[in-house]
Formats: structure tokens, sequence, C-alpha cells
């Protein structure tokens, strides 16, 4: 996975005056492979990151579309978790140290949406991507 998602995002951030972008039936396959990664492993993230982008290319569109499907998601993780008791206590300090970044992070990007043009915008989501892909990557390298 880290390697296609590494892939793509160089791909984007160095392809697109290069060349034509990729074909569309890859997007779909793409998308597929979202679906079916969220669905074993919980990280179908990049994927969908990646067929957005493409799909929905207006960063208005493109960040609604984006979160309502992590809202959705993550509801549904929220639900499957709790019914299947796989809380644990000990969650508790890295929750709540994580909802403070959620805020701060959903605030600025509010702020800041406006005021990124789209070009900068579409490479800030693939400069992300990148990272995401070399943290994925990680495991190989450092074991």
């Amino acid at each position: 996975m880290g390697v296609v998602v590494t892939a793509v995002a160089l791909w984007n951030l160095f392809g697109l005056k290069l060349s034509r972008p990729l074909p569309l039936v890859l997007y779909h396959a793409i998308n597929f492979a979202g679906g079916f990664a969220q669905g074993s492993l919980v990280c179908g993230g990049p994927f969908l990151v990646i067929y957005a982008a493409r799909m929905v290319p207006e960063k208005s569109e493109f960040r609604a579309t984006l979160s309502v499907a992590w809202l959705v998601l993550n509801l549904v993780l929220l639900v499957v978790y709790t019914a299947t008791g796989a809380w644990q206590r000990e969650m508790a300090p890295i929750i709540g140290a994580a909802l403070p970044t959620v805020v701060f992070g959903t605030v600025l990007g509010i702020r800041l949406h406006d005021r990124i043009p789209q070009q900068p915008f579409r490479l800030m989501i693939f400069a992300v991507l990148l990272v995401s892909g070399l943290v994925l990557l990680r495991p190989l390298v450092f074991k």
C-alpha cells in the first residue's frame, strides 16, 4: 500500500505538468482498492484522497466530500468498536490528547481554506499523501 500511495503522490506532484493524468479506469480501481483496504484493514484513507483528488478537483467540494466520507466511516467504526467492546481504558489518554489537535486542525483548515489558491491546495494534498506513503513504507526500512 505504501508503494502505491507514494507512487501516485509523486506522479501527481511531479508528473502533472510533464504528462497527462492517469487513466480514469485506474482511479476507479484505486477507489475499489480503498474500499477493500478500509473494510479489511481500516486504512482506505489514502486511496480515497487519490480518487477524490481526481474526481472532485474543486477544493471546497473535495473537502466537503472527504469530510462526510470520514465522518460516516468513523461513526461506523465507533458503533462497531462499542458493540464489540474493543474500547480499552488505556485508550482514553490518547483520545483525550488527540481531540484538541482535531479541533485545532479543523479551525485552521476553515480559516485557511479561502486563502489558499486551488493549485497550491492540490500540491499540499499530494505532499501530505507522499508523507503518508512514506510513513506506510517505514516498517520496510526500519525494522
